[in-house]
C-alpha cells in the first residue's frame, strides 16, 4: 500500500494496513499525542454539567486491580450473583456477555483474515490491542455491506410499492427512509417505507393498500396496526422474505433520515459505530422500540452525542490517531459504567450537550431529546434501558478481560504465538458467532474498497428495474384472469 494510498483513507480506515512502518508509526503516535494532548483539549465547560454529575466513578480507577470494585473480572463475578438475568438476556444467544469456557482458539468470525501484523511485528501490545479492534471492525462492518444481490431485492420491493401505490392514488410518492435510505441497515434490516400525497382517513387507505398486496400476491403474514399513534402495514415480502413496514404522509420520518444523512457526512466515525452497536443489540433482543428497546433513531443519537463529547472531536490530531477500537472500547465504558442516567440527560442539537433531569428521575431510564422538533424525548419509551445499560457493561468488562489475553498472548510468548488465526479475534467477546445472520450468509471475499467511514448514496429505482417489475406484475394479472375466467 503506497503512501499516498493510506494519506488520502485518513481517519479509522488508515488502521487497516499491511504496512510495517506505518504501523509501528501509529503506534508510537498513539503513545505521545493521545496521552499528550488529552490533557489540554477538553469539551467546553459550558456544554458540561460538572463531572460529579454525570461520571458515577473516577475515569483512572479501572487501572488499580486491586479493588474488588476496580476489577473487571471480580466485579463480573459480583454482577452474576446479585444480576444473573443480565447474562441470558435473550434465550437463543445465551452465550453473549457470559464468561465462556471456550479457548480463544476455537473463536473465528466469518469476516477475518489473518492480519500480517500480527505474525511479523513486535509491536506495543496495549496500542495494538486497539489497531486490531480497529481492523476487526472495518472488517466487520465491510461484511455486514449489503451486496448488490440484496440490493437488489430491496429495490424492486420498492418498484412494486410505486407500481402499486400509483394505481391506487395517482399522485402519490413512494419513498424510503430508515437504515436502508441512509446505508446503515444490517442484511437482515426491515425496509421502512414512507408513501406521501396520500389523501383521507390513514386507516382506511391502509386498508386498502392491504387488500391490493393480498391481491397481487405480493406479502405473507401481513398485519394491519391501526391503534398505534403512526399507523403501518407489517408484512413479509415473498419474493425476497425482507420484512417490509409501510406508514402514510409521515413527512417527519423524511426529515428525520435527511438529518441523519447529514450527520453521516459530517463525523467519519459514525457509521462503523452504529452498524457495530447496532448488531450488538440486534443479538440481544435490544433494538425494538414496542419492545422496550433501543430504536434505531435512539442508537443514533446516542452514539452521536457520544461522538460529539469524545476528545477526539475536538482536535484533528487526535481524531487522526483515534481509531474505531478505541471509540468502541470508550463507548461501552461510558454508557455502561460511567454515565449517571438517573441525573443527566442527553441532547445531541448542533453541537451536543448535557441537561440535569429532575432528581425524581428513574436510573433505568435514557432521556434523550431528538435533534428535531418537536423534541420529543425518544429514550423514554425505552422501558428495557437498564437491560440495554447492563449489557454495554458487560461488553466493557469483555473487552478488558480480552485486552489482557491480547497483551499475555503477543507480549509475553513471542516465539510461541498461535498460529491458528482462531485465536486472533478480539470481538468475538461481545459478537454471538451463534447467529442467523452469520448462517444465513456465505462468507465473502468484499472486493469493496470504499472506506466503511464513507457517506453511501441513497438507493436509486432505475427505469430498466420498474420496467421489468411492471410486466411481470402485468404478466401476474393476465394469468389471474385466465384463471378466473
Amino acid at each position: 500500500m503506497s503512501l499516498s494510498t493510506i494519506d488520502i483513507i485518513g481517519g479509522p480506515d488508515a488502521y487497516l494496513l499491511e504496512d510495517k512502518e506505518k504501523i509501528e508509526q501509529a503506534v508510537i503516535l498513539n503513545d505521545t499525542l493521545r496521552e499528550t494532548l488529552k490533557s489540554r483539549i477538553k469539551p467546553s465547560v459550558k456544554k458540561v454539567i460538572e463531572t460529579s454529575d454525570f461520571i458515577s466513578l473516577p475515569r483512572n480507577s479501572r487501572r488499580d486491580g486491586n479493588n474488588v470494585k476496580d476489577n473487571p473480572e471480580k466485579r463480573r463475578n459480583i454482577i452474576k450473583r446479585e444480576h444473573p438475568e443480565y447474562f441470558n438476556i435473550r434465550s437463543d444467544n445465551s452465550e453473549i456477555n457470559k464468561k465462556r469456557n471456550v479457548e480463544v482458539e476455537s473463536l473465528m468470525l466469518p469476516w477475518e483474515f489473518i492480519p500480517q501484523y500480527l505474525l511479523k511485528l513486535k509491536f506495543d501490545c496495549p496500542n495494538m490491542y486497539f489497531i486490531h479492534l480497529n481492523n476487526e471492525i472495518i472488517q466487520l462492518v465491510r461484511w455486514l455491506e449489503l451486496t448488490p444481490a440484496e440490493k437488489f431485492l430491496r429495490q424492486r420491493i420498492l418498484a412494486r410499492i410505486m407500481l402499486l401505490s400509483h394505481t391506487l392514488w395517482p399522485n402519490s410518492k413512494v419513498q424510503p427512509f430508515g437504515s436502508f435510505f441512509t446505508g446503515l441497515s444490517l442484511p437482515t434490516g426491515d425496509l421502512d417505507i414512507c408513501i406521501l400525497n396520500v389523501s383521507g382517513s390513514p386507516k382506511r387507505r391502509l386498508r386498502e393498500l392491504a387488500d391490493a398486496l393480498r391481491n397481487w400476491d405480493l406479502c405473507t403474514g401481513l398485519e394491519l396496526i391501526l391503534t398505534a399513534r403512526v399507523p403501518i402495514i407489517k408484512f413479509v415480502d415473498s419474493e425476497s422474505c425482507i420484512s417490509v413496514d409501510i406508514s402514510l404522509n409521515q413527512e417527519s420520518c423524511i426529515d428525520t433520515t435527511q438529518h441523519i444523512c447529514e450527520c453521516l457526512k459530517r463525523f467519519d466515525v459514525l457509521r462503523p459505530l452504529i452498524i457495530t452497536i447496532k448488531l450488538f443489540l440486534h443479538q440481544r433482543g435490544l433494538d425494538e422500540t414496542y419492545l422496550g428497546g433501543l430504536g434505531s433513531y435512539a442508537q443514533f443519537c446516542l452514539i452521536l452525542s457520544f461522538i460529539q463529547q469524545h476528545i477526539s472531536s475536538y482536535s484533528s490530531v487526535i481524531h487522526q490517531m483515534t481509531s474505531l477500537g478505541h471509540l468502541l472500547f470508550d463507548f461501552f465504558e461510558l454508557y455502561g459504567t460511567i454515565f449517571n442516567y438517573s441525573s443527566t440527560g442527553i441532547k445531541v442539537k448542533d453541537k451536543g450537550e448535557y441537561f440535569p433531569r429532575e432528581i425524581s428521575s428513574s436510573e433505568s431510564t435514557l432521556s434523550l431529546e431528538s435533534p428535531l422538533p418537536p423534541y420529543n424525548d425518544i429514550g423514554r419509551g425505552t422501558y428495557k434501558f437498564n437491560d440495554v445499560r447492563q449489557s454495554f457493561r458487560l461488553a466493557f468488562l469483555d473487552l478488558v478481560e480480552s485486552r489482557q489475553k491480547f497483551i499475555d498472548i503477543y507480549s509475553k510468548n513471542h516465539n510461541r504465538r498461535p498460529k491458528d488465526p482462531k485465536s486472533y479475534s478480539i470481538l468475538s467477546s461481545i459478537i454471538c458467532t451463534n447467529d442467523e445472520l452469520f448462517h444465513c450468509r456465505l462468507r465473502r471475499e468484499n472486493d469493496n474498497c470504499t472506506p466503511v467511514s464513507s457517506y453511501r448514496q441513497p438507493p436509486t429505482i432505475t427505469k430498466d428495474i420498474i420496467n421489468q417489475v411492471k410486466q411481470e406484475m402485468e404478466n401476474f394479472d393476465c394469468l389471474k384472469s385466465s384463471t378466473n375466467k
